[in-house]
């Protein structure tokens, strides 16, 4: 495996290359959730991942929405649907290179 995000990595240290995207805060409201990003290079698509499953990780069935970008403020938002225990972001930018958000672990409500 060989993902392109190493070289650009690589390259904006050494070669004085663009950066990748950056994750600057992420947050939820109900179920609206959303997160912050700067970049120079501009983000094509966003998604969000999910799964209702619990358990461990690698047995978990993960899912993925469309996330909707809003290049001028740098934000991505997206709905929870129902049930979800854990979520992040990924975006994509016009390298097709992928950032992801922090996971976020949805606790139980009390019943």
């Amino acid at each position: 495996e060989n993902p392109e995000e190493i070289h650009q990595f690589a390259n904006s240290i050494l070669r004085e290359g663009k950066p990748l995207p950056k994750v600057l805060k992420q947050g939820r409201q109900e179920s609206a959730v959303w997160m912050t990003y700067e970049t120079v290079v501009p983000i094509e698509k966003a998604e969000l991942n999910y799964t209702l499953d619990s358990g461990r990780w690698q047995d978990r069935k993960w899912e993925s929405i469309p996330a909707t970008i809003d290049a001028k403020t740098g934000r991505v938002t997206a709905q929870l649907p129902a049930g979800v225990t854990v979520y992040y972001f990924n975006v994509f930018d016009n390298r097709q290179c992928a950032v992801s958000s922090p996971h976020e672990e949805l606790r139980p409500s009390a019943k």
